[in-house]
């Protein structure tokens, strides 16, 4: 998984203007979604650690195919390196998830509120949640193909213990975990296009409530 995920635009910096006494439906949605954005802050930072950890897996992963089998105590090392590597990523995928899983929640609580928005605004709205649940449906995807994915990666990395494995075991096992990832890169483009969606919709109705100023 090398492509990096999009992360939605904050509005740090922006102040909020209050244009009545009370909060209005669009005041109110405007503190669910950006609490739902301060929710992510623990997905934004898994991004780099797990490519990290991915292309130093890669890295071991290289080494092992160059050793030859009378070097088993170093294949043994570079394995337990590379399960534990994995073993880290899939914490940190959970993190991600549960992440994500918070904000939507967040954003949802939110939801009740649209038809008290002016019904000018109400399709500005509406696009705001219907990217967030876009964005929602297609990180489970990607989780679900990811933690798929780590499983093919550790079973591939024991096989270097196995001094009868064949090429053509190898060459199987490596051919599974390549098109598994081509879809989780797929996931992640699809993720990235809806974040940019969720953002340019966010930024849309900011905008047109009159939310926020420089």
């Amino acid at each position: 998984m090398t492509k990096r995920m999009m992360i939605w635009a904050t509005m740090l910096g922006l102040l909020l203007i209050v244009s009545a006494c009370g909060n209005s439906a669009e005041e109110e949605l405007f503190e669910h979604i950006e609490e739902a954005i301060a929710l992510e802050l623990e997905f934004e930072q898994q991004q780099e650690p797990l490519v990290e950890a991915e292309e130093r897996e890669y890295e071991l992963f290289e080494e092992m195919v160059q050793l030859g089998l009378g070097e088993m105590d170093e294949i043994e090392e570079k394995v337990n390196e590379a399960l534990e590597l994995a073993s880290e990523r899939k914490e940190r995928i959970e993190t991600e998830r549960e992440s994500i899983e918070s904000a939507y929640a967040q954003l949802m609580e939110g939801e009740e509120m649209i038809e008290e928005v002016e019904s000018a605004r109400q399709d500005e709205v509406k696009a705001v949640f219907e990217a967030m649940q876009g964005r929602y449906e297609v990180h489970k995807e990607l989780y679900d193909n990811y933690l798929q994915a780590i499983a093919l990666d550790e079973e591939l990395y024991t096989m270097f213990l196995n001094e009868d494995l064949s090429f053509e075991e190898l060459e199987e096992q490596i051919n599974d975990v390549n098109e598994l990832y081509r879809t989780i890169n797929e996931n992640k483009e699809a993720f990235n296009d809806q974040t940019e969606r969720f953002n340019e919709a966010k930024e849309q109705f900011y905008e047109s409530a009159e939310l926020l100023e420089a």
